[in-house]
């Protein structure tokens, strides 16, 4: 019997990864689902966030717990976050809602201040995967080149694809 769960209020496990050998180390366990941890270069620690983004936390790189945050904007659900320079986090996740008795998911990207723990800007993301799911739903990776971003992702369950998504030059 397995007992791995994939549900709020369950328990996680975050392990970092050696890149050269991909050895996966056990940092910590928590006793909340954590969907998204960042390694926040400026200030040296690790930033995760709870199923629904309900929570915030924080803890030094040997995973102690330093803080608890809730989150005060509570509309997407964030699924992934990547750091970004300068102690900002791009996370990205959905909102579930509902029009005229039909539900939907639409996409976000919210660049977060990793030293306030809040949402600077969040924009709507309405492209969706063949399956019919946001963009945004599952794991993502968001990285500038020049004045220019991509985003990649793999929005569905199971059987997904990898999809890439690249802006026109920024000014």
């Amino acid at each position: 019997m397995s007992t791995r769960r994939y549900r709020p209020n369950s328990k996680a496990i975050v392990y970092k990864v050696d890149l050269a050998s991909f050895r996966a180390t056990e940092v910590m366990r928590v006793d909340d689902h954590i969907g998204g941890v960042v390694h926040d270069l400026k200030n040296n620690r690790l930033v995760g966030v709870s199923w629904g983004s309900c929570t915030f936390y924080t803890w030094n790189m040997d995973g102690k717990l330093k803080r608890t945050v809730k989150n005060p904007e509570q509309f997407t659900d964030y699924q992934d976050c990547d750091y970004l320079a300068e102690g900002k986090a791009a996370c990205t996740g959905v909102a579930t809602l509902s029009v005229a008795g039909q539900s939907f998911q639409l996409g976000a990207i919210s660049l977060l201040d990793l030293d306030s723990l809040t949402a600077i800007n969040t924009i709507p993301v309405t492209a969706l995967s063949a399956a019919g799911n946001s963009v945004t739903r599952n794991p993502t990776w968001i990285e500038a080149d020049g004045n220019t971003l991509h985003l990649t992702a793999v929005p569905d369950d199971s059987q997904s694809t990898l999809l890439t998504y690249t802006t026109p030059a920024l000014s």
